[in-house]
């Protein structure tokens, strides 16, 4: 293959071009896989947004507390996975999100997630870190003190979270 002389702006468009259609086409087919796995399981919520989020309290630990009212069909006594995409990569970066079993047990000191939630009978609660270097603000952690702005940054833009869960 020829390298690219990015000298020539034609070339470099039309490689870009033809990137962008391998990336749609690639993304097309993880969608139609997806409809296909939802369809084949009608027990099984896959991919159901979040939205909404509130803020509740800070942990001692540092961890922010934010909540929203869980699905109206969410089986709370079977398992769920929480997981998110960062700043929409919808299927390029999935990330999960670490589970806390007992919502009441909020001083979480492991940090090699950084996220956690946890569920009770009403809401989802989310646990974001108050802390971290400068380069990963929004990405993995909002200061304890955010604006509206910083908000908007990291729940319309950065993140979108998403549960799957049985009926």
């Amino acid at each position: 293959m020829k390298p690219t002389n990015i000298n020539n702006i034609p070339q470099l468009l039309n490689k870009t071009r033809k990137y962008a259609f391998i990336l749609d086409s690639y993304l097309s087919r993880l969608d139609l896989i997806k409809n296909s796995i939802s369809a084949q399981d009608a027990t099984y919520i896959y991919n159901y947004e979040l939205s909404d989020w509130v803020y509740n309290a800070t942990t001692s630990a540092g961890y922010l507390m934010f909540y929203t009212t869980i699905p109206a069909n969410l089986d709370t006594s079977e398992i769920s996975i929480m997981h998110y995409s960062l700043y929409n990569l919808r299927y390029l970066g999935i990330y999960d999100v670490g589970t806390v079993v007992y919502p009441e047990l909020i001083n979480i000191t492991d940090t090699v997630l950084p996220f956690w939630w946890s569920k009770t009978a009403t809401n989802i609660y989310l646990y974001i870190p108050s802390f971290g270097s400068i380069e990963d603000k929004y990405s993995f952690w909002l200061p304890e003190t955010y604006t509206d702005e910083e908000y908007n940054i990291f729940f319309n833009r950065a993140h979108t979270f998403y549960v799957d869960y049985r009926i």
